[in-house]
């Protein structure tokens, strides 16, 4: 067993399955089973790749519970584990970006986006990318609704309309891969 900053690390098992429950009312919930966690394998499907390998190293064997507030403690430093981590590793811990950009608020004199731009290009990566496998169908499903949240709610996150165009470009970009994917299943 290893630990990470005080959090225990739990045995993990290969290539957890993703449901997915929609709630109209209070819109969408992401769940994901408590185990098994993904594995090395599933975050590093192609055996060296180094990012992914950081990936690992930062969010391996951590529950979704664990992984936000760990998240949460730099944004900045953790949002391109997102780009990199294998697809089984993505679809497992998505929730931990659904629910941080839903809630980030930014205050009137601060020009932080959220990382709102380079997680909607992790976004776009990850639904680009086939390798070993693409993303699960209901990842997809909810990355084509974050995209229309996000580019519903663009005024949260840019302070200009530069920084609107620059945010907007791979979230819409995200939003179109992922309903083509969804068409095609």
């Amino acid at each position: 067993m290893r630990s990470i900053r005080g959090l225990r690390r739990i045995k993990t098992a290969e290539s957890a399955s993703i449901p997915v429950t929609v709630s109209s009312s209070s819109g969408l919930h992401l769940h994901r089973p408590k185990a098994p966690l993904p594995g090395l394998s599933d975050f590093d499907p192609l055996d060296g790749d180094l990012d992914a390998l950081r990936a690992w190293n930062n969010f391996g064997g951590l529950g979704l519970d664990q992984a936000y507030p760990l998240f949460l403690e730099n944004p900045l430093s953790y949002q391109e584990d997102f780009m990199f981590m294998g697809p089984a590793a993505f679809d497992y811990y998505f929730p931990v970006i659904d629910r941080y950009l839903r809630e980030f608020r930014r205050s009137d004199d601060d020009d932080d986006d959220g990382c709102a731009w380079i997680l909607g290009a992790a976004m776009v990566s990850q639904l680009e990318t086939t390798r070993p496998r693409p993303i699960a169908t209901g990842t997809a499903m909810e990355i084509a609704d974050l995209a229309a949240f996000m580019i519903g709610e663009i005024d949260r996150f840019a302070v200009d309309s530069h920084g609107e165009t620059r945010i907007l470009e791979p979230w819409r970009k995200a939003g179109l891969l992922a309903a083509e994917r969804n068409a095609g299943h």
